[in-house]
């Protein structure tokens, strides 16, 4: 008789165990859930420095812009095409597109 209890006793905590680890892995404070949330954490703090990284190179050239007249210039010239007064501009064409037929 005691054998049959110990039995009873032993697969009643056995599904008691299955149920309590089912539950505590699939419900909304699982760990499946706190998996998908560590992992959104981990993109969302990449994100966040790339966008200081970003935030830090768009300073950069904004102060450039500000206070640096070579860059200004350099700028002006290959961004918009813009030339002093008297300057001239050569355009080099290679000669394989003058000779293609």
């Amino acid at each position: 008789m005691t054998y049959k209890m110990n039995l009873k006793r032993k697969t009643f905590l056995f599904i008691s165990a299955a149920l309590f680890l089912s539950l505590f892995t699939f419900n909304d404070l699982g760990l499946i859930k706190l998996y998908n949330l560590n992992s959104k954490k981990n993109e969302i703090r990449l994100e966040i420095d790339n966008l200081i990284l970003q935030e830090i190179k768009l300073t950069n050239e904004i102060d450039r812009l500000l206070y640096d007249d070579d860059y200004i210039q350099y700028v002006a010239k290959t961004k918009y095409h813009l030339v002093k007064p008297g300057e001239k501009i050569y355009k080099v064409i290679e000669r394989k597109n003058i000779f293609k037929k």
